[in-house]
This record gives C-alpha cells, structure tokens and sequence, in this order.
C-alpha cells in the first residue's frame, strides 16, 4: 500500500538551534482555516441549492418531506466538494503569494549588498548594512529582515554564509534564489568576482520580476472576464428559478437534473483549462 506522503514541518531548526521558517509549506492559523472552511462550505451549499434545490415538490409544487431532506443533503455533499476543491487551492494561492513576496525582498537585499561590497566591504560585514538599509522599507516582522537577522546571529556562532544562503534557497523554494545560493557558494569558496556575480544576479532578478508584472497585468482582464463567465451561469440559473414555476420545474425534472450535471461538469473543467491557459511564467 502506498504511503501518503508526509507534510513537510512549518519550522526547521538551524545548526545553531535558531528556529528558521519553511516556505514550501503554508500552515493555517486556526481562526484563519475555521474562516475558510465556513466560507467555502457556505459557497458549495449555496451552488448546490441553486442548481438542485426543489428536487421532490409535490403536483401543487409545495416542498415535501423528501425536497427538505434532498437539499440538505445536497446543500451538505456540494458544501464538502467545494471545500475539498477551494481549500487546496486557497492554500497553495497563500503559500505562492508568500514566496512572490519573498523572491521581491530577496532581490532588495541583493540590491543592497551590491551595494556595499562595489563599497568595499566583504560579504560577512556587509550583511549588517544590508540590514540596516533593509530596515528603511521593511520592519523587522518582513520575511527578509528575519532571515538577514537569523544570518547575522548565524555568522556569529561559525557558520559559513555560503552555507546560509544555500540554506535559505533550499528553504525558500524559490528557483531564483536556490540557483544564487549555489553560484555564490562556488564563486566564495573559489575566489570568484562576487561584485559582479552579485550585481548581475540582481539585474537578472529585476528584469525577469518586471517581465512578469507586464505579463500579469497583460492577463488581468482575461482572468476577470473568465471568473466573471463562470459566475454568470450560476446568477442567471438562480433569476430563472426565482422567475416563476415554469422555470423551476424545468431544473428539477430528470432532463433537467442531467443537463444541469453536465453543465457544472464543463463549467468546472473550462475554469481549471482557463487557470492553466492564464498562468503564464516569464
């Protein structure tokens, strides 16, 4: 039997028994997932209601017994699904959001050590200034200033920085940084022109940022239109069954039912193919 894979933990601890956070997972405080859970279940048994709603109502077209059991159990199964669905997604869209923010800072703290060392201080020393300099936007809560601060004390009982940042990359998740903690590894240990490897990294990491803000907003309205596509049906499926008895008998009749089963099925299906299609990466 296949084992399920295990979460990775939301801390590591350092060499040095300093608490560092892992980016690659994100952990929901408790009132924040006991606020999306009540918001996705409340979003599913909404959809549900609307779509299935009045199934068993009488010839007078008086809800029955069976229609109150039939919507909740309805109401409850479309609940689940979509927390099922969106809490994955709400999730992964959290941890993403967190490691753009994160990249972001990244390529501030590089900017800054550029900085220092076409100054003339080395990296090890120049760190505190990239502090410093780093204070002057961010406060001491922002992720970058937390790692630089776990740098410093790490530096402090022995550790290589070289070492740091690799830690860091390995951490972050982030291709960006993971691929410059390698290179600063081999051009630190060799001796290499860590001015320019540092300054080119940042000028790489700024180009390809501002590449993919163009692109983002390029694809802004397409993405609203498409959230605004799938929600027309459900808007317009909720005025017809509210315009009349006509209208509603017809969703809750056998051809009604399977043409509106088919529909989700497509609509779900064209709205994960448009995700995929819009998320274009530099």
């Amino acid at each position: 039997m296949k084992k399920k894979k295990e979460r990775e933990p939301q801390w590591y601890m350092s060499s040095t028994n300093i608490p560092v956070l892992n980016y690659n997972e994100y952990y929901m405080k408790k009132i924040e997932w006991l606020m999306y859970t009540i918001t996705f279940a409340a979003i599913g048994a909404v959809i549900g209601y609307i779509f299935y709603g009045g199934i068993g109502l009488d010839i007078h077209g008086e809800p029955t017994r069976i229609t109150y059991i039939i919507n909740l159990s309805v109401m409850s199964v479309f609940g689940i699904i979509s927390f099922k669905i969106l809490m994955p997604m709400r999730k992964n869209q959290l941890k993403t959001n967190r490691k753009k923010k994160i990249r972001k800072q990244f390529v501030d703290m590089l900017e800054s050590l550029s900085v220092s060392i076409a100054a003339g201080q080395n990296v090890p020393s120049a760190m505190q200034t990239v502090k410093d300099d780093l204070l002057i936007q961010y406060t001491e809560k922002d992720y970058i200033v937390q790692e630089i601060s776990v740098f410093l004390r790490e530096m402090e009982n022995g550790i290589q920085i070289e070492e740091l940042f690799l830690d860091f990359g390995n951490r972050s998740g982030i291709e960006d940084v993971s691929n410059f903690g390698k290179v600063f590894e081999v051009a630190y240990r060799r001796g290499g022109n860590l001015k320019e490897i540092i300054k080119n990294c940042y000028e790489i990491l700024s180009e390809k940022i501002e590449i993919e803000m163009e692109i983002q907003t390029k694809v802004a309205s397409s993405a609203n239109q498409m959230n605004i596509m799938i929600l027309m049906p459900i808007f317009l499926i909720a005025m017809l069954k509210s315009s009349g008895e006509g209208f509603a008998e017809n969703f809750v009749s056998v051809s009604g039912i399977i043409s509106t089963t088919v529909s989700i099925f497509v609509f779900i299906v064209a709205y994960f193919v448009g995700r995929k299609v819009l998320d274009i990466k530099a």
